[in-house]
């Protein structure tokens, strides 16, 4: 198994999980560089991530004021090298071991990550993210996960306020010009959506050239 996944990690307070999901990422053969970015924490965070660093596919950047998750998520992106990125929450909600199913089908690029333009701080990074790859053409692909769900008790921070900025992120993103979201237009999408289309629809099996 190639190792050719970069990992993105942001973190506020996450100090009591932490060490148990970087611990499970690096577990991982697929993995080739690990993106811890603590977001202006107060509990220790910072002193977690970095008792990885003799990891050498360990890097970990820190924002001096909590700055939100879209921010620490545009912070560490800058510094991936690897050709496909994800981006795994430090709350145990998501579990590293299931890498492999999500990245199995995976074309989408981390040169593409860069090229989407991104400006949200904080959850609304997510739903633009999606807006933006959609906008562009780009396909999808749902990959069924396991999600251990975790309460307000343990420190979950998403409420229903961040689902209402979601909802607007997805309006606004979806009613923008291409121009607005972009710029000027890039032809590395045409180029590789074109590569995209070429590629089969389904894994092949033996004998499917033949036949």
């Amino acid at each position: 198994m190639d190792a050719n996944l970069a990992v993105i990690v942001p973190a506020f307070n996450e100090a009591p999980t932490l060490g148990r999901v970087l611990h499970r990422v690096l577990l991982q053969p697929c993995v080739q560089q690990l993106v811890v970015v603590d977001d202006g924490s107060a509990d220790g965070t910072i002193d977690v991530a970095q008792g990885f660093l003799h990891d050498r596919r360990v890097s970990v950047y820190r924002h001096a004021a909590n700055r939100g998750k879209g921010a620490a998520i545009r912070t560490a992106i800058e510094a991936v090298n690897a050709p496909l990125v994800i981006i795994q929450d430090a709350d145990l909600e998501y579990d590293p071991l299931e890498y492999q199913i999500m990245i199995s089908p995976l074309l989408l690029r981390t040169e593409l990550m860069r090229r989407l333009s991104l400006h949200g701080d904080r959850f609304d990074i997510e739903p633009e993210i999606t807006a933006r790859i959609l906008r562009l053409g780009y396909r999808i692909h749902e990959v069924p996960i396991t999600y251990y769900a975790r309460g307000r008790e343990e420190g979950k921070k998403l409420t229903w306020v961040d689902g209402a900025r979601a909802l607007g992120t997805l309006l606004r993103l979806r009613l923008s010009s291409r121009q607005r979201l972009f710029g000027i237009e890039d032809p590395y999408h045409a180029r590789r959506l074109r590569e995209l289309a070429l590629k089969p629809r389904l894994p092949e099996l033996p004998g499917d050239r033949a036949a």
